[in-house]
């Protein structure tokens, strides 16, 4: 059997988890304690995953862990990346950061500082991120793997059945070989075999461009840099300060202001129910009457009772005149041939 090469891949060693307070995905914020990393089951890799960041598509899986390591504070992985563009990615520093997903078995109730703390974690993936929670948490050395480049076990043991075949060996013999080795080929498939615990991973830095280009700081900038920031601080807190002596300001004129438009309402008031000579001893009316919001209402209250009496007197026809009436029944009587003879 001839296999084709299908291009590089990428082995990755890195620092998934440690110990600290990181905010998770989910918005909560989880405590991993160092006693979380030196009690053995407490930490499993359950799926191996490696995602270019957290996603839920297929497309987002770019490599496979296969291999762990748990020291005092930190779980550590190594696995391949197979994806060209996550490659390039993290080869160039662009995504350095490592981001585990998994379920987090805390304490039962919501702790009062909002703050859980893990007992036990299932690890179901790890996702390159740029920018991961745990700030330590990220890939620690690189290196180019042709995948493929070698012959897999299960490849190996159908060149040895098919060798002793050709040598004459006899079919029971190879049959009875070829259960046993295929027995053995599925404790180790290709090309990801299942994570088993490696050798802590040496520290190595990942090249990255930024690293490379950054430039040397003396001493002196860093004290002019302080210097700046101090000055900044400063004049924040100057800012900060006007901006509280504004916003009292502004609140006291808005009181004044209110004062002054109920002043007005209120003289407004008084001037209409003296130009409606509504017959009312204001000064007595107000006397006993302290607060201007009630003066008010008991200004409203006078000048609603004056327009409603102004409105029935106007509703009722007005009285003749004496002479207008007498006149009227005198015209009556005449055309009835009756002479009317006023007693005045």
């Amino acid at each position: 059997m001839k296999w084709t090469l299908v291009g590089d891949s990428l082995l990755i060693e890195g620092r998934a988890i440690h110990s600290g307070t990181f905010r998770g995905l989910d918005g909560h914020t989880v405590r991993y304690p160092p006693e979380l990393f030196k009690e053995p089951g407490k930490i499993r890799i359950v799926s191996r995953h490696i995602k270019l960041g957290h996603s839920d598509l297929d497309e987002s899986v770019v490599g496979f862990i296969t291999g762990y390591y748990i020291d005092d504070d930190a779980l550590y992985i190594r696995g391949y990346i197979f994806d060209e563009r996550a490659i390039e990615l993290v080869q160039n520093g662009k995504i350095s950061g490592l981001s585990i997903e998994a379920m987090v078995n805390v304490d039962e109730g919501k702790p009062d500082d909002g703050v859980f703390l893990a007992k036990s974690v299932e690890i179901s993936g790890v996702a390159l991120v740029p920018r991961p929670a745990a700030p330590n948490a990220h890939v620690i050395s690189t290196k180019r793997k042709r995948l493929l480049s070698k012959m897999s076990i299960k490849e190996l043991f159908e060149w040895i059945l098919d060798f002793l075949e050709k040598k004459g060996v006899d079919k029971d013999t190879i049959k009875e070989l070829k259960k046993q080795l295929d027995e053995y080929a599925k404790k180790y498939p290709y090309p990801y075999p299942y994570p088993y615990p490696y050798p802590k991973p040496k520290e190595e830095k990942v090249k990255n461009e930024a690293e490379e280009k950054k430039p040397e700081v003396n001493l002196k900038d860093i004290k002019k840099l302080e210097e700046k920031l101090s000055e900044y601080e400063e004049t924040i807190k100057k800012l900060k300060m006007e901006k509280e002596a504004l916003e009292k300001e502004k609140t006291e004129l808005s009181g004044k202001v209110q004062l002054l438009e109920k002043e007005l309402r209120f003289n407004e008031l008084k001037w209409n129910i003296k130009w409606k000579h509504v017959d009312v001893d204001l000064e007595k009316e107000l006397k006993e009457i302290e607060d201007i919001d009630k003066k008010i209402k008991k200004l409203e209250s006078i000048l609603a009772e004056a327009e409603k009496q102004e409105k029935m007197k106007l509703s009722k026809p007005p009285a003749p005149k004496d002479n207008e009436l007498e006149n009227k029944i005198k015209k009556v009587l005449e055309r009835y041939g009756v002479r009317y003879n006023s007693k005045k």
